[in-house]
């Protein structure tokens, strides 16, 4: 929470001009993650869940996106395996991640990290939310400071400053 209050923007409002879908990739085990992202940096002016569809107070719309099969992938030195269950996880603990707030599930998809999940999004994303003018996706680990983020986006600059 420090982090989030250090954001000296984060109450000022965004511009009504862009409507970002943001995915936020995660798998299914990740649940007390995705309840700290809930906490933090989703729950400020301007983000709101991608459920909701377009709104005139909001700027950011998040989704935690997930694939409908598999919890994931390990490497080892002899390449990468699909992760069994994890311990103490049963096929109905997926079921209910996918049915969680603001869960945005691509049927037909395998949780690998060699597979196809960042293009199925953003294939997903312009299939399903023409009004979106800016199509994102970031890793669970990311904090974003999204009022600095989209009032840069909406004056065209990505320089410093």
């Amino acid at each position: 929470t420090a982090r989030l209050e250090s954001d000296r923007r984060r109450s000022d409002p965004m511009p009504e001009s862009v409507k970002m879908v943001m995915g936020i990739f995660t798998i299914p085990q990740e649940r007390d993650y995705r309840q700290v992202v809930r906490e933090t940096w989703l729950d400020q002016a301007g983000v709101c869940s991608l459920e909701g569809g377009p709104s005139k107070d909001c700027s950011v719309y998040a989704a935690f996106v997930m694939c409908s099969e598999g919890w994931g992938v390990t490497r080892t030195d002899k390449g990468s395996t699909d992760m069994p269950a994890p311990e103490g996880f049963a096929p109905e603990d997926m079921e209910a991640a996918h049915r969680e707030p603001g869960a945005f599930v691509l049927k037909g998809t395998m949780e690998n990290m060699n597979g196809p999940k960042t293009m199925r999004w953003f294939q997903a994303v312009l299939l399903k939310f023409g009004w979106a003018t800016h199509i994102a996706k970031m890793d669970m680990d990311t904090f974003p400071f999204m009022h600095k983020l989209v009032n840069r986006m909406a004056g065209g600059s990505c320089g410093g400053g």
